[in-house]
Formats: structure tokens, sequence, C-alpha cells
């Protein structure tokens, strides 16, 4: 019923693919995540197929999904900009202590700026991704209520597809560099 933000961690200027995979080895352990979604516009396609972190997919039980950004962060069903009535509805929250609220305040930033019409070079919206690759993943699984709304189940521009394992709950991990 909820998509539930519990943690990410931002960093930059990473140089080495053992650094992200040491975060993710670290997430894995504490959250035991269903899935990693991993998007495969650039370099992070390689990051997808590296023996490394199948190993860590394999030791930890996870599926690694790769997500391929494109126009479909303006659709209008499957946008970004559709997370909002999400919001607006309480279906996606976040911790709620004041160290978390810190915590998330670069992500609060990513979100109040974002605009579809502002090219994605002018502005942050690496965390703004992240959520909404999990965002993605939640809407394909998450049942249909009386107060939920149906979304066209669209897989144009979407390279993973639910599995039967797909009815198993637990947190998603997206990686963006």
């Amino acid at each position: 019923e909820r998509y539930q933000m519990l943690d990410f961690e931002y960093r930059f200027n990473m140089a080495r693919v053992e650094e992200i995979l040491v975060v993710l080895e670290r997430f894995a352990e504490m959250y035991k995540p269903q899935d990693l979604v991993v998007e495969t516009n650039a370099f992070q396609r390689g990051l997808g197929n590296d023996e490394r972190l199948l190993a860590i997919s394999r030791r930890h039980g996870f599926f690694i999904r790769p997500h391929l950004t494109g126009s479909n962060k303006a659709d209008p069903d499957l946008g970004v900009a559709r997370m909002a009535s999400d919001f607006i509805r309480g279906a996606i929250s976040w911790p709620g202590t004041p160290e978390a609220r810190e915590h998330f305040k670069p992500m609060v930033d990513q979100h109040v700026l974002w605009r579809p019409d502002v090219p994605t070079k002018k502005r942050q919206q690496d965390l703004l991704m992240m959520e909404w690759f999990g965002w993605l993943l939640w809407q394909e699984r998450r049942p249909l209520t009386a107060t939920s709304q149906p979304l066209a189940r669209i897989h144009t521009g979407m390279p993973y597809t639910p599995t039967p394992l797909s009815a198993v709950r637990r947190p998603v991990v997206g990686v963006r560099r």
C-alpha cells in the first residue's frame, strides 16, 4: 500500500567501482532488498553487469533490475511528476525524525526544483531519479485498492518486468551515479 523511503547515501566523486560496491553491500546487509535498480544509460550499464555486483546480489538474494531513463521521465502516467499524487495521498513517505528530515533535505530540495522542461544537465536530480526508479517498481507491484488510482501498465522504456518473486515485499535499493 505504501512506498516508504528508508535511507539513501549520496556521495560525489566516487572514483572506483569498488567504492560503489562497498556502499551497495552495506545497504544489502542492512535492508535485505529484493531488487537493485541500476540505471543503464551510461557507465552504470557496466556496473549492472559487474561480476562483483552479481556476486553481491547472489550473496544477499536480490535481483539487479536495469532501468533505461529517457523521455519516460516526462511521461504523464509513469513519469517523475506522477509521484506527486502519491505524496499528496500519503502513499509515499520518508522517516519523520529530526535527524531524518536533515538527512532527506537534499532529496526534498531536488523534488522542489525538478521540472520536466528543464534539461537534465542543468539541475541535480540523482536522488529524485533514484526514488523514481523504486517508485516505478512499486507501481508494478502494489495492489490496486479502492483508494489507489490504476495506472496504464505500459512497459515501453521499462526494461524490467515483474517476476513470480514480485509478491515478496522487501525494500528496493536504487543506484544512480
